[in-house]
């Protein structure tokens, strides 16, 4: 479906792919949820001076971020962004034999970004409107139940961008200045890419 097309990011395998984007993600969003839960639990979740709430705005300007990022990579005639992703085990999409090329690769990653922010900014707005008659209608077991699993998830989610905005931050400030050799002489000691540094 074209319009699912961003999420095909995630469909993408590259070395260390479990720990950016499964273990890391989990660490981040179950801390996070723990602060707000039961370290802090004062602080509201839901309303218009709650937690998701104070995130709508960041998460719409990071959206608009990522969309012009994804259009520089788009529109870039640089040489070096066409060239494949290198290494023992660089990015493939499923049943493609030929790994991305980095300018495939960060579309990919910043449509998968832009997609998700706007898509979060959308949970957020939903969460408010039906918080108020769902916790009317729930117990106080299942409320608590419903909101550490809904607020646990959406910041597993919301860590994942994190880690993969940062991913993609690394590439735009380090990886995309040099070419493979080029890193590989200059700097023999530095360590390894998560995506394609031998």
């Amino acid at each position: 479906m074209p319009l699912l097309t961003p999420l095909k990011y995630l469909t993408i395998r590259y070395r260390q792919k479990v720990w950016f984007e499964g273990l890391l993600p989990v660490l981040i969003g179950a801390g996070l949820t723990w602060i707000i839960l039961w370290y802090s639990p004062a602080a509201p979740v839901f309303g218009k001076d709650g937690y998701l709430a104070s995130l709508q705005n960041l998460l719409t300007i990071l959206g608009g971020f990522f969309v012009a990022a994804l259009t520089l990579i788009t529109t870039a005639d640089i040489a070096i962004i066409r060239e494949p992703v290198s290494g023992p085990s660089p990015p493939r999409l499923p049943n493609e034999i030929a790994p991305l090329s980095r300018k495939r690769f960060l579309a990919y990653l910043f449509g998968y970004l832009a997609t998700s922010s706007f898509l979060l900014v959308a949970v957020t707005l939903v969460a408010n409107i039906l918080a108020p008659p769902l916790s009317k209608s729930l117990t106080v077991q299942a409320k608590v139940i419903v909101e550490a699993l809904g607020l646990g998830a959406f910041n597993i989610w919301l860590a994942h961008v994190f880690v993969s905005t940062m991913l993609g931050m690394y590439y735009f400030t380090e990886r995309l200045q040099v070419s493979d050799r080029n890193a590989r002489i200059g700097r023999p000691d530095a360590p390894p890419s998560p995506l394609d540094d031998d």
